[in-house]
């Protein structure tokens, strides 16, 4: 039976009707010599499929077409100017319209007969088209639209396909526009000429329209006007780029973030997703909401953080995801284009123009592919800074509202990593998911293709995979087992070093710089040891996954050599499967990767999750009841800090306070009695267990130890208010600053250093005090805030301030003090002892009761009595006594108000002249600021990174560990080479020869078994070199971190304390935290990453100039682009890498400062304040930060762009020349070209990156080449020096500073041997200043000082301060061990210890906790009372039995039962040495043998006391005097 033919149906029969002639003809278009395509193919398919974009409503195109129309017209009315882009468009357009309807009309007129369907239906189109396109440019001009991806994509579309009717037209003599009427010739010309030139203009952005400009920030972000084309070549980045390549970039040069990316529009979307807000309210509203503090979720509830970031970056990781998929898949193209050159090559008669055709595809592919993966990048890197931002943002707040418990468990160190570290970790773990998502797919699609180049061969090599990667994943593991042990290494190092940084005057006076140092190496010898073990594993596993694409394909093309002999691996099967190979090389090493980096993300997770679900602060501990009577009332109450099981826990229990409102209440006890816990309590900051607290009206807090803030003094004392003068005057006279003021170089514009640190503890507690009374508040809640200012200055504090004739006469004051003189004038008196309260009323119903506090009183007031001169009263019955006391203390506040309303009649009447002395001065000031600068701000270095760097690190690495792995990984990457020419001079022969033995006839004849034993010997050789190459490099990096490492902390202890003055601690702390972390963990990748890379580009330039030596020709040129391109990168990045540094230091110190400061924050209600500054600065640190992703971004569009050049060059070199070039030649060639765009894209980044983290080596050698103290030790102090305790000043001055005055002017006097001297001066008269100058802490510049006749200028500086003793005004103590505070240096027995206790009157206290000597000490000592610490320096005093003691102002903070205890202890113990005595209370020092009285840096007076107090002139007389001893 015959067959029938097969009738084959046309798949276009549609558009042959239309059209009246065939519209697809295959061979016509791709067999013949010159491609031709049918006219009817031109004027449907290719002329309908452009305009689909414009009007197709599909799903992938829902934002497009008509509805891109109506979501125009509901954006809001902004019109932009008419430019003459715009005018183009609409010009062009226009054109476009009367071209079309010409063509249409004639279309038209000439009827169906002579014009098929076809060309009506495509002038119809075309015109709607256009109509719509010029509606879409005039809607979106009134909305504001500047620029239109959708229409440029249309205009590129619709130019590409408008290209083959172009060549058809004037494709040669034969050109059809020859055989058509001229009016169609012409309207095509002028459409074709009309789309290049919108295509053009479509490329660029309509310039912002003025009043826009007003509405934005003042350096908006040029990607929010870019156009498509240059987002996607990152094209907006160009004037940055070049401005930095010009001069050095600063962080005025940068443009601001993006609204979406600013932390409080974060912080707004963070908490919808905490909520699940997700209604119906419109992105600008919500965008208009403020970010507040306040929690969100309800006491107790938990934040799933990982749910939380999921919301608020779904969209934006779905995008992502979409992009990085297509650019993966896209990806898979080369292999096949690859595939087709060789086989192009092979068959001489293809026609050459498909040689061409693929060589431009190969470059579309990886030029589209390379794009997608940029922005991918992009976008995947900015919303892992917005996740970063958003994790910094929630720890802050939180911080903020922290409870004690919380607070104990968390230091400020460890609280600085959720910030600094934990937060990028996080961060990233979107990028980490869409890895994780395409990587294993890429995997399988690899193996897949494999299969149909080689069979079920492919299987060997998935079963070597399937072998490395739970051996790579386990190695993983291990590695990120050892960095979670060594981040805790890492947090106690950090936390060691900031409370040294915090601690350090007290260190340097104690001569403890040493021993605490060697617990940080301690630390840091563990933490070493550890990263030794992590760059073993990780080194193994760089070993194993680098090496595993080799390791595939070896197994691959051994199985699929030796299973059958008619297996042939020629030229083709061989080079698509090497590429295919080296696509899974990415996935393969990056796989182990990307698990550790989700198990590292998870215990960042973990941690973040557990603080930021810590326990708060019930807000509802303390209320506000308008039906309460009263200001401040506490029924029933009973308050805990909460301990841990090793401690005891610490209650106030039956506590009953009512406090009306105006009046004045005074709370008295003995040391740790829970005086400022009660306040604490009324603060909310203790944990309420029962009873009710109301505080009605706003609170002002002023703590025991004051906290201030690093700005001027103006500003910590306005705080955030309107700057009101008069109000500003009275304050600052009241606080008795005015004179303080006088003196600073600045007034009241200078600038305070971190913690007040260039300040006395008297300037700092009335700075704190003047604080509080400007912010006009209901409630004053004073702890304690006279103990730190001298007698005098705290009766006219009390006078004009705080009593009953105050400014504060008005207001409710709760007053904690230690001064029994002040107490007959409060309006009622509070006893407490033991944390309850054991008496309440009036300070004459005490007294009456004769209870405890008449006796606590009348001992007192009699030992002050017994101290006065004999003109001074002595009566022994109490209620008289006390009586004259009270009306003493009347008549003195009667005398000094009297004088109160003088001085604001003075004021008054001469305001409006000083009103214009006091502006007048703000001028002054703020010149004289920009020279007085405390803090200075932190200067990043400009221009190129010194060789000088590089070479410190290079020495720090040592030549041994510099050159050996340079050599193993070049011998590596050549073994790599050897082995790619060995399978292509085999698979050459073995494609031409048809015998089974596969022995080629050609000088290269070699059997399957040697190919393979050769193959594999060079893949072993590979592995062995590069492992032994990471290896000693990674432990070279670690030999030089650590190096660095010591090298900084013993120069940092080592600084003078001028240093520690004008330098936050946060800003040190970012040396010994960021930048060790870069050289422990970034800086090895990077050296190892630069090393190989470089290599390989030589090695692969090298191959591909010797495959085909044509191609050379133009590698000149391209690497010389290549070279420019990188210059232009690197001069920015550098510099915006220092950029980002420094501007990270300021949000590590507002946040340190925060933390210590917290509670007075919280009382003063200003957590809003410090959120949204935390914000700003954190806003600011990251815009250094996205700028140089975006630079990041354009390089390597650049740089894949010059390396696709490279290899479509090479491409069209091996086809123009295929009758000489050999398709193994080409495709070794190629396979090289490949790989060398990710080899220069990588040798660039590494590069850069280089040079942005060897800045890291350049800040920390800043601090190693500063100006250091002197030598700790001298080899000629007598070892006995002091043995009698004199002291001599010889006109003796100093400075704190060079470029400062004089502190000291001219100090001439000597101590005798066992000799008791009181220091006493007004404030700032350089009391504390002499103390410093004896220990060193600052030099003398004329002048000195001699110690049993030995000079201390020549004495090392340990040997002098580690022999002379000191109790100084702010104590301070580390966390650790009580045992460990009192000898760090492991000198004395528990029994010397436990007596210094006893003699401190501490050891009870101790004594009653469960680990003793081993009770844990908090940071700062924050499980401690102040008066307490003061104790521990007390005990550190007496431990060391010195000849020289100096107390400076040792017992302000201690109540006078305890001063007596310790003056007491001081007089038994300290009798044979020279005592010098710096206090308040002139009462300590009027036994003293003789008093120095100072003034403005001069001795006023020395003389003994009763020789001073027998002449009224003096000035000791006048002090005695205010202080009511006389």
């Amino acid at each position: 039976m015959a067959s029938s033919p097969v009738e084959i149906q046309d798949p276009f029969q549609t558009l042959t009707v239309l059209c009246r002639e065939p519209s697809w003809n295959a061979t016509r278009v791709w067999a013949s010599e010159v491609p031709e395509m049918d006219a009817c193919m031109e004027r449907t398919a290719l002329l309908w499929a452009p305009s689909l974009l414009l009007w197709a409503p599909s799903l992938l195109l829902w934002a497009f077409g008509l509805p891109l129309l109506v979501q125009l017209r509901r954006r809001p009315f902004g019109p932009t100017s008419w430019t003459l882009l715009l005018s183009c468009k609409v010009f062009f357009t226009a054109i476009l319209l009367a071209s079309t309807a010409t063509q249409l009309g004639w279309a038209a007129v000439a009827g169906e007969e002579r014009i098929p369907s076809a060309e009506l239906i495509a002038g119809a189109v075309l015109l709607a088209t256009y109509s719509l396109h010029m509606m879409l440019i005039l809607v979106g001009r009134r909305k504001g639209v500047r620029s239109s991806g959708v229409i440029w994509v249309y205009w590129l579309f619709s130019l590409v396909c408008s290209l083959p009717q172009l060549y058809a037209f004037f494709g040669g003599l034969n050109g059809r526009i020859h055989g058509v009427p001229r009016t169609v010739a012409a309207t095509f010309v002028i459409q074709f000429l009309c789309h290049v030139a919108l295509f053009l203009v479509s490329c660029f952005s309509d310039s912002r329209f003025a009043k826009e400009k007003g509405d934005t920030s003042e350096k908006p972000s040029p990607l929010l006007q870019a156009s498509l084309p240059s987002r996607l070549f990152f094209w907006w980045t160009l004037p940055l780029v070049w401005r930095g390549w010009r001069r050095p970039l600063t962080l005025d040069d940068l443009w601001d973030i993006e609204p979406h990316n600013s932390c409080s529009t974060l912080a707004v979307q963070w908490d919808n997703a905490i909520t699940r807000d997700n209604g119906s309210s419109s992105p600008a509203c919500k965008t208009r909401r403020k970010a507040r503090y306040e929690r969100v979720m309800t006491p107790g509830s938990k934040v799933s953080i990982l749910l939380c970031m999921w919301r608020l970056a779904r969209g934006a990781f779905l995008a992502s995801l979409l992009f990085h998929s297509l650019s993966e898949g896209l990806q898979f193209l080369t292999p096949r284009i690859l595939s087709r050159i060789i086989k192009f090559m092979a068959d001489g008669d293809e026609p050459e123009w498909h040689g061409y055709f693929y060589a431009v595809s190969l470059f579309l592919s990886c030029g589209v592919g390379s794009l997608l993966r940029n922005v991918f990048s992009f976008k995947i890197y900015c919303l892992s800074t917005r996740i970063r931002s958003v994790i910094m943002t929630a720890v802050y707040r939180k911080a903020l509202s922290l409870s004690g418990t919380a607070r104990r468990d968390s230091s400020v160190g460890e609280i600085v990593n959720l910030m600094a570290v934990d937060a990028q970790i996080i961060g990233r773990i979107f990028s980490v998911i869409c890895y994780l998502v395409t990587l294993p797919v890429t995997i399988i699609v690899s193996i897949i293709f494999l299969w149909q180049e080689l069979g079920a061969s492919v299987l060997a090599g998935v079963a070597v995979l399937v072998l490395l990667v739970p051996l790579t994943s386990f190695l993983a593991n291990r590695v990120k087992d050892l960095q979670q042990t060594n981040m805790k290494f890492g947090d106690r190092r950090v936390k060691m070093m900031n409370e040294i940084i915090s601690g350090i005057k007290v260190l340097k006076l104690y001569a403890w710089e040493g021993a605490f140092s060697s617990m940080v190496d301690k630390i840091r010898k563990k933490e070493i040891n550890l990263l030794q073990k992590v760059a073993f594993y990780r080194a193994l596993n760089s070993f194993l996954s680098g090496t595993s694409p080799y390791t595939i394909a070896l197994a691959t093309f051994t199985t699929y050599l030796l299973v059958s002999p008619e297996n042939i691996l020629d030229v083709e099967k061989a080079f698509v499967s090497i590429s295919l190979f080296n696509i899974m090389r990415i996935p393969i090493c990056k796989l182990p990767i990307i698990i550790s980096d989700i198990i590292q993300a998870t215990v960042a997770l973990k941690r973040v999750q557990k603080f930021t679900n810590a326990e708060e602060l019930d807000p509802r501990t303390v209320c506000r009841d308008h039906s309460e009577v009263h200001a401040i009332a506490i029924r029933g109450g009973k308050f805990t800090w909460a301990g841990d099981e090793d401690q005891a826990t610490w209650e106030l229990k039956d506590i009953n306070l009512e406090v009306g409102h105006g009046k004045t209440v005074a709370v008295v006890g003995s040391v740790g009695a829970g005086k400022s816990s009660l306040i604490s309590a009324l603060l909310g900051e203790m944990r309420k267990v029962e009873g009710k607290v109301v505080v009605n009206g706003r609170v002002a807090y002023v703590s025991q130890q004051a906290w201030l803030q690093n700005a001027t003094l103006r500003d910590n004392i306005i705080w955030g208010q309107p700057f009101d003068e008069k109000r500003y005057r009275q304050v600052v006279a009241a606080c008795a600053l005015q004179q303080d003021l006088d003196m600073f170089p600045g007034g009241d514009m200078t600038e305070i250093g971190e913690k007040g640190i260039n300040l006395s503890g008297g300037q700092k507690q009335r700075v704190s005090l003047a604080r509080a009374v400007y912010s006009a508040a209901d409630v004053f809640l004073l702890d304690d805030p006279l103990s730190a200012v001298d007698a005098h200055v705290g009766r006219f504090i009390f006078d004009n301030v705080i009593g009953p004739q105050g400014i504060l006469k008005d207001k409710t004051r709760l007053l904690v003090t230690h001064a029994v003189t002040f107490l007959p004038r409060v309006d009622e008196v509070i006893v407490i002892k033991d944390g309850q309260m054991l008496e309440k009323g009036t300070y004459t119903n005490l007294i009456a009761k004769q209870g405890d506090f008449a006796s606590y009183v009348l001992r007192h007031q009699t030992e002050s009595a017994e101290e006065k001169s004999e003109k001074d009263l002595k009566l022994s019955r109490p209620d008289p006594f006390l009586t004259q006391v009270s009306s003493e203390s009347s008549e003195s506040s009667v005398n000094t108000n009297r004088d109160l309303p003088l001085l604001t009649m003075k004021v008054n009447n001469d305001e409006k002249e000083e009103t214009e002395k006091l502006r007048s001065k703000e001028e002054v000031c703020s010149k004289t600021i920009k020279g007085q600068k405390l803090v200075q701000e932190e200067i990043s270095e400009t221009g190129k990174i010194s060789r000088h760097v590089y070479l410190i690190y290079g020495k720090s690495i040592g030549l041994v560990y510099a050159v050996v792995p340079l050599v193993f990984i070049t011998l590596g990457q050549t073994s790599n080479v050897s082995s790619n020419v060995w399978l292509s001079k085999y698979a050459f022969t073995s494609a031409n020869d048809s015998g089974g033995a596969n022995v080629t006839s050609s000088s290269f004849a070699v059997t399957r078994e040697v190919f393979l034993l050769g193959y594999g010997a060079f893949g072993v050789a590979q592995a062995l070199f590069l492992f032994l190459g990471m290896l000693s490099l990674m432990q070279g990096c670690l030999r030089a971190s650590r190096a660095l490492h010591q090298r900084l902390l013993q120069s940092v202890v080592r600084l003078p304390m001028s240093f520690f003055d004008t330098n936050p601690s946060g800003r040190i702390i970012n040396r010994f935290s960021k930048e060790v972390s870069v050289l422990d963990i970034i800086l090895p990748d990077v050296v190892c990453a630069s090393f190989d890379r470089f290599v390989q580009v030589i090695i692969k330039l090298i191959m591909i100039i010797a495959a085909i030596p044509a191609a050379g020709v133009f590698m000149v040129p391209i690497m010389a682009l290549n070279y420019i391109v990188q210059s232009f990168y690197i001069a920015s990045s550098r510099q915006l890498k220092r950029i980002a540094s420094v501007s990270r230091s300021p949000v590590y110190s507002h946040f340190s400062e925060t933390l210590q400061g917290v509670s007075i924050i919280r009382a003063f209600k200003k957590q809003q304040e410090f959120y949204e500054e935390s914000l700003r600065k954190i806003d600011l640190s990251l815009k250094a930060v996205y700028a140089n992703a975006a630079i990041n971004r354009w390089v390597t569009v650049s740089l894949e762009t010059v390396g696709h050049l490279i290899t479509f060059t090479t491409a069209m070199v091996g086809v123009v020349g295929r009758e000489y070039v050999g398709a193994s030649l080409l495709g070794l060639a190629l396979s090289y070209a490949l790989n060398l765009i990710g080899d220069l894209e990588m040798l660039m980044r590494v590069s850069a990156e280089m040079e942005a983290n060897i800045v890291s080596v350049e800040r920390i050698n800043d601090y190693l080449v500063r100006e250091q103290e002197a030598s700790w030790t001298t080899s000629d102090t007598p070892t006995a020096w002091p043995e009698e305790g004199r002291i001599s000043f010889r006109n003796f001055q100093t400075r704190y500073r060079a470029g400062l005055e004089l502190v000291l002017k001219g100090i001439t006097c000597s101590f005798k041997p066992a000799e008791k001297v009181g220091i006493v001066g007004r404030t700032g008269a350089g009391k504390s200043s002499l103390t410093l100058a004896l220990f060193r802490l600052t030099e003398g510049v004329g002048g000195e000082i001699d110690i049993d006749k030995v000079n201390i200028a020549n004495v090392g500086l340990h040997d002098l301060r580690g022999r002379i003793s000191i109790i100084p005004q702010d104590p301070v103590l580390f966390s650790g061990t009580v045992r460990l505070n009192l000898d760090p240096l492991g000198v004395c027995s528990d029994g010397d210890i436990w007596k210094a206790l006893e003699l401190a009157h501490l050891a009870a206290h101790i004594r009653s906790q469960p680990m003793e000597l081993q009770h844990v000490v908090d940071e700062g000592g924050a499980n401690f009372s102040i008066g307490q610490r003061q104790l521990v320096c007390l005990a550190r005093a007496l431990l060391r039995k010195s000849r020289v003691l100096v107390l400076d102002e040792a017992t302000a903070a201690v109540d006078l039962e305890t001063d007596d205890l310790i003056q007491a202890t001081i007089r038994s113990q300290f009798a044979h040495c020279t005592v010098l005595t710096i206090a308040h209370r002139l009462n300590t020092i009027m036994d003293s043998d003789r008093v120095l009285v100072l003034d403005h840096g001069r001795i006023a007076e020395f003389a003994p006391p009763a020789v001073l107090l027998a002449d009224p002139d003096s000035v000791f007389y006048g002090m005695a005097k205010d202080a009511g001893l006389v």
